[in-house]
């Protein structure tokens, strides 16, 4: 009971220090209170949803957002089961992750979740209530991230519309001017026509992830670089190997540049993959959609359900092209390739 009291207490603390910017010791707060709340309570506990979300929030502040995403992942899960999926306990939870893949560069995500949360907060919430707003600003930077600019601005508009009914002159007033510059910003962006994203359209989408990888900047200081080839799905074996790689990888001894899931349904194979990647606080591997393994057209082998298997935009179509773009951004002989599954694939690149 007294530990758990001091939990509360340490949140408490984490939140003040989060507020006056102070990311590291209030991250360092939070990861006490959830030691403790994991010691004495089940996991599922929605008190540990609490304490997985502060950190999850602080590791973000802190650039660490790659870190974040499995704690917020668990909470996001715990929170379905505990509050449903209309409750403000959930959205929030859902905020938090899409602010750390917006960190970790995956606003394709962060969109989506983001669009689930400002559905719910619409219900939840009296129209233009104050809580939208932190919301909204959230929604509006990614849209904008993701060369949305029109909704965007549509957005921080709305956000400056809401503050103004809910408060008073001065209240508030930091929040207020960001969304202004932030309009006034995309106002520029717009009236300038950027061309960004169609500069961006003419490479393909296995280059432009293996170029927007953080592993391809320094290839051997984060180890040997390496392609996964799976049919992770099939069975457990699979998942347990990419388990391992995570380890690895935190030991700088083995650089992910690719998954590649194959044997059908291969594209339920990649999603799968992806959510075992993202829980594992890999989500700057790219994962890329192989071939059907030899299997004959029209047939589908099983892949085992998992909550966070999901569809996401940012899995690349043509899996063999992402391992040829990989090889082609390593040094020459420096690639080793770790094939789990069948060889059709490798034989193709070869």
């Amino acid at each position: 009971g007294t530990e758990l009291e001091l939990a509360i207490s340490f949140t408490q603390l984490g939140c003040t220090l989060f507020g006056l910017k102070r990311y590291s010791e209030a991250y360092s707060k939070h990861r006490m209170a959830l030691f403790s709340r994991f010691k004495y309570l089940d996991f599922s506990h929605g008190l540990v949803s609490e304490s997985l979300n502060y950190c999850a929030e602080s590791l973000c502040s802190l650039d660490r957002g790659c870190e974040g995403i499995p704690l917020a992942m668990h909470a996001v899960k715990i929170r379905k089961v505990v509050f449903g999926t209309s409750h403000p306990a959930y959205a929030h939870a859902l905020s938090v992750l899409a602010s750390c893949y917006y960190a970790a560069g995956r606003s394709c995500d962060a969109r989506d979740f983001l669009d689930e949360c400002i559905d719910i907060c619409e219900t939840a919430f009296p129209k233009n209530h104050a809580n939208m707003i932190p919301n909204l600003m959230n929604y509006g930077k990614v849209l904008r991230s993701t060369g949305d600019f029109r909704k965007a601005r549509d957005v921080f508009e709305r956000a400056i519309t809401i503050h103004q009914i809910n408060f008073k002159e001065g209240q508030r007033a930091a929040e207020l001017e960001k969304c202004t510059q932030e309009v006034s910003a995309i106002n520029i962006e717009i009236a300038a026509e950027v061309k960004e994203c169609e500069t961006m359209e003419k490479k393909s989408s296995a280059e432009l992830a293996i170029a927007k990888s953080p592993q391809s900047m320094d290839v051997f200081s984060k180890g040997s670089p390496i392609i996964v080839v799976t049919d992770v799905g099939r069975d457990v074996d699979d998942e347990y190997c990419l388990v391992l790689l995570s380890a690895l990888k935190r030991m700088h001894l083995l650089n992910p540049i690719a998954v590649i899931s194959t044997l059908a349904p291969e594209e339920k194979r990649a999603h799968l993959a992806r959510g075992v990647l993202d829980s594992l606080g890999m989500p700057g591997v790219p994962v890329g959609v192989g071939s059907a393994g030899g299997v004959a057209e029209g047939v589908e082998l099983e892949v085992y359900p998992a909550d966070y298997a999901r569809p996401c935009s940012c899995v690349i179509k043509d899996g063999v092209q992402l391992m040829v773009e990989g090889l082609r951004a390593s040094p020459n002989k420096s690639v080793q390739l770790l094939v789990i599954a069948a060889l059709t694939d490798v034989a193709t690149v070869m």
